[in-house]
């Protein structure tokens, strides 16, 4: 029993030791400075709030690619149109020309 506690009393810290450990922590001050310039949880959830999800992201590419036919048809459209007015006025030069 002896021995136990003569272990157990050189396996506890001095006083010095344990003064050295204390000044290694960090002051409350210390800890409000590092912290202070950390947003707060409702300035996080804010700034995360007009974020999009991926199945909002999702929903986007879809409507985007559904314009995007729509556009493209148009334009096949109006270029089918313009090409015929072309070849009509071709072929309108060439009777008066000819």
């Amino acid at each position: 029993m002896e021995g136990n506690l003569s272990a157990t009393i050189e396996s506890l810290a001095t006083k010095e030791e344990l003064r050295a450990a204390i000044a290694r922590l960090a002051t409350k001050e210390d800890l409000r400075a590092a912290i202070e310039p950390l947003a707060t949880k409702a300035e996080l959830l804010a700034a995360i709030e007009p974020l999009a999800t991926k199945e909002e992201l999702a929903q986007l590419e879809l409507r985007m690619a559904v314009k995007l036919e729509e556009l493209t048809g148009k334009m096949l459209k109006y270029m089918g149109g313009g090409l015929a007015l072309v070849v009509a006025a071709i072929k309108g030069i060439d009777l008066i020309a000819g």
